[in-house]
């Protein structure tokens, strides 16, 4: 008897490419039905799509589950069977009809009927609504626990192709890992894993991680197994599966060669390409980040091959897709675009609560008001019928739109958690609370069954994980009341968590913290905690690992003392880091501002030779360190020749603010590429710079702000671009809408310059210098160093209307003649420095801050600066101290009128060798107006070139 094929619907084989079908004993007939269906089916996808009532696709009723392929029925060279019982069950159309087959048929059932028969009840359970109920009911029918005995008493007869497929459905059918029929077969499984084909090895890996072992034995065996042959690996969907599933587990130089493997699938010239389709590609997105991170030349092929196929992809795909590129943070803004056009244009023929809920987590952000308004209307037609699943969905698109009022969406959201409370998990509860909290009308009576629940769920938790979920949630609800068996807990659980779960607990244990006071072994365990959290640090030595745990830290919050211990191990292992580690090493440094002359310096050495690897994008991660932390090394210019040359090429291709920040960093350290500001204050330029800006009303503000900081450095430092001023009326605006904050340190400053000067008279507050710039205080001297009288010298009320008398600016070069200081007098600019201008590990002054001393240098003013550090120190206790400080840091700097010292360089700049902190600015081009003032400091720069010291 020849090997046949058991007949299986159109629908399933439209589904897969990777799932492979049942064979069954019968005699060959070359007109068979199935062969028929092979001709027209397709290659799809492995795992069983969801199906959205707005998809342009009608489908069987057993379409929506993917199990088959027909490659295999082709391979196999397979036919339909005589045995009618197969046929029944093939086409039976529900479950009563289903059962009945296999209860009155139960003697002549052999593997193959059984299988087929699971095969059915999976397709039917991808076409109802609930499926955890589906599940539930047939669960409880005792035809379904015979076809479970059958299946569990005859898996020695089962194929290996067999074998696998019945325990993919039994999987998706039972739910419970722990159910006899899905341990058999996963033993089973693993006892030919050594024998298994690629399309089933990557099929059980689905089944392991389902199973949660996805860093178990068993997922090294398949691993293994799958390395021996890769390179028989024919189809996509096989290759990516494996990728998504066993990345935890899978070596650097194996990871070399599956990365090397999805290229040649990749290839335009190779066969399987062409039977590739947009849900292959679709995992290819969702796995490729795991393995590499040079992925955007492979994406940008997976993007080529699918564009014309996103028109097809039903909402859950794209919602998906669009999900996946926005995490990784691929850059390509056409594809992430193009996604959100089709999901704006199918919001309206909407009709799954499901995908209602991801449509409104992912278009909720930066929506416009048309689209909120639409997702709000699908919101509320579609939440009777949402599932508890995807509530957590659907709160967080409600949070991310703003959506704080409260409405008949909040009442129904409640009654759905309450109907529902016995099947809440915490992974649904973390967004739920995470909208809830802020929501102010919340009351305590709100929070009470929510608390209640979401504590006994904590502490019922058995793994880790869940538990700092739990813990989690708790430390965000404003009225929860922390106890000393939940903390006992905690510390019970606290050897079992690695270093960004203990960083998570810490935090959280802050939060309550600070809202509650916390008992004294309560605080015990806290400092416990915070301890283990930095130790273990010291024994890793790993790049990668230091890298990506200092990402995760810093995404949650991470505490000062954690991340410190970071930068220091990573400091301690500079010499391992490569290109890929600097990005996230560089980005980091300027996100925390944290001073690392080690790492800086390691950054530098391995980027200029590799600029080449770096993404123009990510070249704003490596400008950030240096430009904002204000350091300079010996290779400094040519680092920044580097980041310039590899920008260039695609300032037509860059977002508009890139190249505004971009040029706004590297001005801090007075560098200033002339194509790049020559692009930005182009009329064609500013004019796509509004454009985009109309498009992201939260970054509006912010970047026109930066816009105006760089008119203001380039109009003072390179007179020879001509580029005028032309923010003028913006910052009149601002001023308009400037609040004035008297910090108590800055109040206790101005009592003691008062005292310091002799008079009220003599100071003034609060003051906007020309070109906008904010300081906290300024007086005038004349040519003795006496005080004068700062009423006699102008005022912003004489050209500004509408702005706060208390806010004074300097008039002297805007272009009036009136009420100008008397000759030799100087103008001394007094700034209290917060702890926001240094960095977070030192006294090293930010770039931003050194501007602008340079700036005020430039304009005529003696500049002095108070840091925080020296005012609250212990040498400043007395009244009589800090008044001699100040007296010091005013009259013995203007005793030396002519102009600036070296030991108060304006530049501030900080260089590790001898070389000249004005080089740049004294570049050849570089000059300023000829006017006394710029003359008398051109001629301090030549003397300061000489003789320069580090500041």
């Amino acid at each position: 008897m020849a090997r046949v094929a058991l007949r299986c619907p159109s629908q399933l084989l439209r589904s897969s490419s990777l799932l492979t079908s049942l064979t069954t004993q019968a005699k060959p007939r070359s007109s068979c039905r199935c062969h028929q269906v092979i001709r027209k089916s397709q290659s799809l996808s492995m795992m069983p799509r969801c199906t959205d009532s707005s998809s342009k696709s009608t489908r069987h009723p057993h379409a929506s589950t993917a199990i088959f392929s027909a490659e295999y029925f082709s391979s196999q060279n397979l036919t339909s069977s005589h045995d009618s019982l197969v046929n029944k069950i093939e086409q039976a159309k529900g479950v009563e009809e289903l059962f009945h087959l296999i209860g009155t048929n139960k003697a002549k059932l052999t593997e193959n009927h059984i299988a087929q028969a699971f095969f059915v009840l999976v397709a039917l359970r991808q076409n109802v609504e609930c499926q955890k109920e589906f599940c539930e009911s047939i669960s409880k029918r005792p035809e379904f626990r015979t076809l479970c005995d059958l299946a569990e008493n005859r898996i020695s007869t089962f194929d290996d192709v067999l074998l696998i497929n019945v325990l993919y459905c039994a999987l998706k059918l039972l739910g419970s890992p722990y159910h006899s029929l899905v341990r058999e077969l996963r033993c089973e499984g693993l006892k030919r894993v050594e024998r298994l084909q690629t399309p089933q090895l990557s099929k059980m890996a689905v089944c392991l991680a389902d199973l949660g072992e996805r860093r178990g034995r068993a997922m090294g065996q398949v691993v293994e197994a799958y390395s021996k042959l890769l390179d028989e690996t024919k189809h996509l969907r096989e290759l990516s599966t494996i990728m998504k599933e066993t990345h935890a587990l899978v070596s650097s130089d194996l990871k070399r060669k599956i990365v090397r493997k999805l290229k040649e699938l990749l290839d335009p010239k190779s066969v399987e390409i062409s039977n590739a389709t947009c849900s292959d590609f679709r995992k290819v997105f969702m796995s490729v980040d795991k393995f590499t991170n040079d992925f955007d030349d492979v994406l940008h092929q997976c993007t080529n091959y699918m564009w014309k196929g996103l028109d097809n992809m039903s909402v859950r795909e794209l919602c998906v897709l669009t999900s996946c590129v926005n995490n990784m943070g691929y850059d390509n803004s056409y594809l992430y675009n193009h996604l959100k056009d089709l999901l704006h244009s199918r919001l309206s023929s909407i009709t799954d609560p499901v995908n209602m809920a991801l449509t409104t987590e992912l278009l909720g952000y930066h929506a416009p008001a048309h689209i909120k308004f639409q997702l709000e209307e699908n919101a509320l037609r579609l939440i009777d019928r949402l599932r508890i699943t995807a509530v957590g969905s659907l709160c967080s698109g409600l949070r991310r739109m703003g959506y704080f009022s409260r409405t008949l969406l909040h009442d129904k959201i409640n009654d759905i958690i309450s109907s529902h409370a016995d099947q809440l998990n915490l992974e649904t509860l973390v967004p739920v609370v995470e909208y809830f909290r802020h929501l102010v009308w919340m009351e305590e009576e709100h929070w009470q069954p929510h608390t209640a629940k979401i504590y006994e769920l904590t502490m019922n938790q058995l793994s880790p994980s869940q538990f700092l979920r739990g813990f989690y949630i708790l430390s965000l609800i404003p009225t929860f009341q922390p106890n000393e068996k939940l903390f006992w807990r905690a510390l019970c659980v606290l050897p079992q968590l690695h270093t960004t779960g203990t960083n998570s607990l810490f935090r959280a244990m802050k939060r309550m913290a600070g809202r509650n006071e916390m008992p004294e072994i309560c605080l015990r365990i806290m400092q416990a905690v915070q301890d283990r959290a930095t130790s273990c640090l010291h024994k890793n030595t790993s790049a990668n690992y230091l890298t990506s745990l200092l990402h995760s830290v810093l995404t949650e919050g991470g505490d000062i003392e954690l991340v410190d211990a970071l930068f220091k191990q990573l400091a301690h292992i500079a010499h391992k880091i490569e290109p890929r580690h600097a990005v996230e090493c560089a980005r980091s440094l300027y996100k925390t501002r944290y001073f690392s002359q080690e790492l800086m310096d390691r950054i530098l050495e391995v980027t200029i030779p590799n600029i080449h690897k770096v993404t123009p994008m990510q070249v704003l991660y490596l400008l950030g360190p240096f430009c904002s932390l204000n350091y300079q090394p010996k290779r400094v210019e040519d680092f920044f020749r580097a980041c310039t040359e590899r920008v260039v090429p695609f300032m037509e291709e860059l977002p508009s603010g890139f190249l505004v920040d971009m040029a706004h960093l590297m001005s801090y350290s007075q560098w200033f590429p002339d194509e790049i500001l020559r692009r930005i204050f182009s009329l064609e330029f500013l004019t796509k710079l509004d454009e985009e800006l109309d498009e992201l009303p939260d970054r509006c503000d912010m970047y026109r702000r930066r816009l105006m900081y760089l008119n203001r450095t380039v109009a003072l430092e390179c007179p020879e671009l001509q580029v005028p001023w032309f923010h003028e009326e913006y910052c009149q605006e601002i001023l308009k809408k400037r609040n004035v904050f008297y910090h108590p340190d800055v109040q206790e400053v101005q009592k003691n310059l008062v005292e310091v000067l002799g008079g009220a008279q003599y100071l003034r507050s609060f003051v906007t210098t020309p070109y906008h710039y904010d300081i906290t205080f300024e007086c005038v001297l004349d040519v003795n160093g006496e005080p004068l009288s700062c009423v006699n010298y102008g005022s912003v009320l004489d050209k500004g209307k509408g702005l706060s008398g208390t806010v004074l600016s300097d008039l002297m070069q805007w272009d009036t003649q009136r009420k100008q200081i008397p000759d030799g007098a100087q103008r001394v600019a007094v700034d209290y420095m917060f702890s926001s201008a240094y960095c977070v590990n030192s006294g090293h002054m930010l770039g931003m801050s050194t501007m602008k001393k340079r700036h005020l240098e430039l304009l005529g003013y003696q500049y002095i600066q108070i840091p925080y550090f020296e005012w609250k120190s212990l040498a400043l206790t007395d009244r009589l101290e800090k008044e001699e400080y100040l007296r010091m840091k005013i009259f013995s700097s203007s005793s030396q009128r002519g102009l600036l010292d070296v030991a108060s360089a304006p530049s501030g700049i900080h260089r590790d060798d001898g070389s000249s902190i004005f080089a740049p600015f004294l570049h050849g081009k570089r000059r300023l107006a000829e006017d006394n003032i710029a003359e008398r400091i051109l001629r301090s720069y030549d003397r300061l070139a000489k003789n320069s010291t580090v500041v």
